[in-house]
């Protein structure tokens, strides 16, 4: 019997709450080289999309709320940024006055406000009865070995028409939240120093709203007394909050409109070198169209190697182990002594330490995890890794697809093809070598066929079951690669 698997390198469903570190002209995004091993990122919101366009992207957030801390909703048509883990759709906007009158004061817009021609900045002008106004950034910078702080400016889009002036508190995150995200007045209003840990910074008065286009620069690292090393691999969280100003609520008038602009940060990338890797979530096919064999009720060891350049933080690896139907090859990782590093040697025999971690339930999957550095150090891996093929006594004639993710900050996935093997004897090797396939003109004919032909898309979908005497007078497919099991066997044919 040989019954085929695909371990499909493809897309795992992990959710990220952040914009990506990558060109994207309709946010104002740019990635540029500064040398062969550093880039620069800036963000300064110059949005290529037209005013009264609205973009979808992760990382933005923005509530107002009322006096009396009631968060107060925008809906799409304002530019929607309420969820901190999911997408917002901030609004392409041209200067505040312009606003006011397109949009009206009354409710809250959020969105890229114009300051100076096509120079845009992200904030929210909050409706005139609310004073509170919390926005926030989030990014990533996974794959990021940091080699400068990480720089933004606050700046003042419009003095409003109030006649106050806002005060403003700064709230910074690595790796944490903090627990905010959802109707955050009553934390925000008590947040104050007092609460700092050493991932968790509050800083009051960061900033007074001034004239249009007053600005502020903050060097992060600096702010909070961290080392830039020490924002590698991290998620970073800004909130910026504020009460309003003290002048009295009235119809029409609105107080003045700060926003986040121009984060800008200089960085290395970890490289893979073997195999190559050019692009983030690139596939690759290990072992081309040779499967490996597993037989039937037993286990088999596959290796494969992984060499890169400059990793700092954690290195993953993560299959699909239970995806599959019950009666399909399994894929795992064994618990322990699955990484190996070269000895120097060309060995892989020095043990690499790493968590091993299994989700629970039927579709689970096993992650391992080898730890990040020290901050400011980096590593070159030449790691042997071993994955095994499990061919449960129950398993059938059905293809499987699972995926294996690789990532050392920058991701991609890898495909190895197995097989299942169990040995033919007597009447049924004389009955496989005995049939025939033919293909023409559309049509499927089997020669030699003693048991029904069953037929299977390559995705594992049984189209039909044809007896004998059906299949040697022939059966109509459309084009494509199908999987045919009988006599006992399995084998691929095309239809051309």
């Amino acid at each position: 019997m040989i019954i085929t698997g695909v371990v499909l390198a493809a897309l795992l469903n992990t959710a990220n709450a952040q914009f990506a570190i990558e060109n994207n002209s309709k946010l104002g995004a740019k990635v540029e080289n500064v040398s062969e091993t550093t880039k620069r990122f800036l963000l300064d919101f110059g949005s290529d999309a037209n005013a009264g366009e609205s973009i979808q992207v992760k990382g933005l957030y923005a509530r107002a709320y009322t006096e009396t801390g009631e968060s107060v909703s925008v809906d799409l048509s304002r530019g929607k940024c309420e969820s901190l883990n999911g997408f917002g759709n901030p609004l392409i906007l041209n200067d505040v006055p312009a606003i006011a009158t397109a949009y009206g004061t009354e409710r809250p817009i959020v969105g890229l406000i114009g300051i100076d021609g096509t120079d845009r900045a992200f904030g929210m002008l909050p409706g005139s009865a609310n004073k509170n106004v919390e926005l926030a950034v989030v990014f990533s910078l996974r794959g990021c070995n940091m080699e400068s702080d990480v720089t933004f400016d606050l700046v003042t889009a419009d003095a409003g028409t109030s006649g106050g002036t806002n005060n403003y508190k700064l709230l910074v995150g690595i790796d944490t939240s903090n627990g905010l995200g959802v109707n955050d007045y009553e934390a925000l209003e008590k947040a104050s120093s007092a609460d700092n840990t050493d991932k968790w910074f509050v800083i009051d008065n960061i900033y007074t709203s001034g004239a249009k286009g007053d600005r502020k620069t903050i060097d992060l690292t600096k702010l909070i007394g961290k080392n830039v090393t020490d924002l590698s691999y991290k998620t970073v969280y800004l909130f910026l909050y504020t009460t309003g100003s003290s002048a009295a609520v009235e119809e029409g008038k609105y107080d003045p409109v700060v926003c986040f602009d121009n984060l800008s940060f200089t960085y290395g990338q970890p490289t893979w070198l073997s195999p190559e890797i050019t692009a983030v979530d690139q596939n690759v096919n290990y072992n081309d169209s040779v499967p490996v064999e597993v037989q039937i009720n037993t286990t088999k060891e596959f290796k494969f190697r992984v060499k890169s350049q400059n990793r700092g933080g954690t290195l993953i690896f993560r299959c699909n182990a239970d995806k599959l139907p019950a009666q399909s090859i399994r894929w795992n990782f064994p618990e322990t002594g699955a990484i190996k590093a070269n000895d120097g040697n060309g060995n892989y025999t020095v043990d690499v330490a790493y968590n091993y971690s299994p989700s629970e339930g039927s579709g689970s999957q096993v992650t391992m995890t080898v730890p990040e550095l020290e901050a400011g150090q980096l590593v070159d891996d030449d790691l042997e890794v071993t994955l095994l093929f499990n061919a449960p006594k129950r398993v059938v004639a059905r293809p499987g697809v699972d995926k294996v993710e690789i990532d050392n900050g920058i991701r991609y996935f890898m495909t190895v093809l197995a097989k299942t093997v169990e040995t033919v004897t007597g009447i049924q090797e004389t009955e496989r070598q005995q049939s025939s396939v033919y293909t023409e003109n559309g049509v499927l004919k089997v020669e030699g066929a003693v048991t029904p032909v069953e037929i299977y898309s390559l995705s594992g979908i049984k189209i039909m079951t044809v007896s004998p005497e059906t299949i040697l007078e022939g059966v109509t497919l459309e084009q494509g690669f199908y999987l045919l099991m009988f006599n006992g066997t399995a084998s691929k044919v095309v239809m051309p």
